[in-house]
Parts: structure tokens; sequence; C-alpha cells
């Protein structure tokens, strides 16, 4: 699965759509929909990031990998404030599309939600809010996990990339965020290397080949990215 500490920022519609949307897993050769927000877990990231609480949301990682990795189970979960409010407004039914009658009139709980919630700052806003304190410090986390068998020894390979915070972030680009910069960081890896690509059409990350990959990763290591990778025997409980 792939985990991660804090989700984009965009558009509000955008960013809450998907998280919203119908939580896949892949299990045994299938896809199931489960219930978004649940099964939670404490997973440690590691190094300075710790434990921290992460559940079940959308993540286009699992409609993905399984067409071109074979693979027995796949799943995405995410943590961190937004997460947590998001799961808040969820459950008291804010995000809910469908029209309810509030003293007569047809109202979408989320469609009211938009309409008030506040819009994204611009980068000039959000140089303002940093240095006035009301934006604090914040990074971004993710790791990936794959478990299988080495010579019948059940191991677990942990990749975890690790992105610059905002502090440093508002050294080299102020009025970005720390979600924007890797986003950033990141079009700029794969684009790079699409002069590279043999075939045309749009393919997933897992699509290309192992040289493909490992230049992308040293691209985003030269901006500031840092990747660990552990190898480990495999809890016996661990699918």
């Amino acid at each position: 699965g792939a985990r991660g500490l804090a989700h984009g920022h965009g558009q509000p519609e955008v960013v809450l759509d998907e998280v919203i949307s119908p939580t896949i897993r892949y299990r045994d050769g299938r896809f199931h929909f489960i219930k978004s927000f649940e099964e939670i877990e404490f997973y440690n990231f590691g190094g300075k990031h710790g434990t921290r609480k992460v559940m079940n949301i959308y993540g286009d990682e699992v409609a993905t990998i399984p067409n071109y990795i074979d693979t027995q189970r796949v799943e995405f979960k995410c943590g961190g404030k937004e997460i947590e409010f998001i799961k808040f407004l969820f459950e008291l039914g804010i995000m809910k599309k469908r029209k309810i009658s509030v003293k007569g009139v047809m109202v979408s709980p989320l469609s009211l939600f938009l309409n008030l919630a506040t819009k994204i700052p611009t980068p000039k806003e959000m140089a303002k809010m940093y240095e006035e304190g009301i934006i604090q410090n914040a990074e971004f986390v993710s790791s990936v996990e794959v478990v299988g068998y080495q010579h019948g020894t059940k191991i677990l390979i942990k990749k975890t990339a690790s992105y610059p915070d905002l502090n440093t972030i508002f050294k080299k680009m102020k009025g970005s965020s720390y979600i924007a910069y890797p986003t950033g960081i990141a079009v700029a890896a794969f684009a790079g290397i699409m002069p590279e690509l043999s075939e045309k059409g749009v393919y997933p990350p897992e699509a290309l080949g192992s040289k493909i990959r490992k230049r992308i990763f040293v691209a985003m290591n030269r901006e500031g990215v840092s990747f660990t990778e552990s190898f480990s025997r495999a809890p016996k409980d661990l699918h």
C-alpha cells in the first residue's frame, strides 16, 4: 500500500471530489469498494516523521498498479490534519452532493460548503499568511511497502520519499506550498524523461522501465527529495 501524511492543495471542489470518491481496494484479482476514512491504522513512516494515523481514501494508484504489476493486494491510505478535517465533515454529511430539503428549499450540502469555503490563496497571499504566522511549517512524506517472497522467505521492502518542508520551500520559492512545490518537482522530473519514451500515450509511473524510474529519482533527489529504502523479514500476519 502507499500512504501519505497530507493531501494535495488545489481547487476545493477538485480536492474534495477526489477525497470523497468511492474508495477502492484490490484483493486477489478483483477490485472492491470499501468505506472511506475507515480501517484506521497507526503507520510508522520512520525517521523524524514517526508514527502517524492513516485511513482509507481514494487513490489512483490502486486502479493502475494491478494492470502493470502482478500483485495480490493493493491499498492506499492517507493522513494529516486536512484528512482529519474532511473526515469530520464527511461524517457530518457536509460532503453529500444529493440535495436535501432545508425549510422547503432543496440544497446540496457540498455545494453550500464550497460556496462558503475559503478560496485557495494566491502565492502572494500565501507568503503574507506565512509571515504573519497563520500558516506554519508543514511537509509531505509518502511510503510504499511491497511484501513478497525471496528464496522462500517472506520479505518486506519499504521505500519512503521525504519532500522539502515549507520553511525550506519558502527560502527557494516564497508563496508556494508543501504540496505544490513537490508536485512541481515531480512534473519536471517526469517531463525530463519524455524524449526517451518510445511509445505515445499516457502511462502511470509503474509502466515505465527501471532505468527511467531511477533517472526520475535522481532528478527529484537533486531538488531536495530524499529517498530511504529498507529490506526486512515480513511479519507473519502481514499480507
